[in-house]
């Protein structure tokens, strides 16, 4: 999520914290550091940013979730699910790739760590 989001997004309900995640919360980088400076003694020691690839992972999982439809509908779900599952990958494919909302790796490492 986007420091100039993050509050306003964190008290609103939209799609994902409807349907998908319930109680879901995407904090930003600076809520993520805050917190870990605040509850731990460990420092984040490497970031990348993956947002890109996440959202062509999301178009992976689109693209397969397509071709397993007959599965999807053999297992019992119905056309409202097949629609809504559609409709989260392609919201999510589209707020990575505007980079409304992003992912990162983060390497969290305790006081004193040498790599090797």
């Amino acid at each position: 999520m986007t420091e100039q989001r993050y509050e306003q997004a964190r008290d609103s309900v939209d799609f994902i914290k409807r349907y998908i995640f319930p109680g879901g919360c995407l904090p930003s980088l600076t809520v993520i550091s805050d917190s870990l400076s605040r509850v731990t003694d460990m420092q984040m020691s490497h970031l990348r940013d993956i947002t890109r690839d996440y959202a062509d992972t999301l178009s992976a999982w689109h693209d397969g979730f397509l071709d397993q439809l007959d599965t999807v509908r053999q297992m019992g779900f119905d056309d409202r699910f097949i629609r809504m599952w559609r409709y989260y990958l392609s919201y999510c494919e589209g707020g990575f790739r505007e980079r409304i909302i992003g992912t990162y790796q983060i390497t969290m490492t305790k006081p004193g760590y040498r790599p090797a």
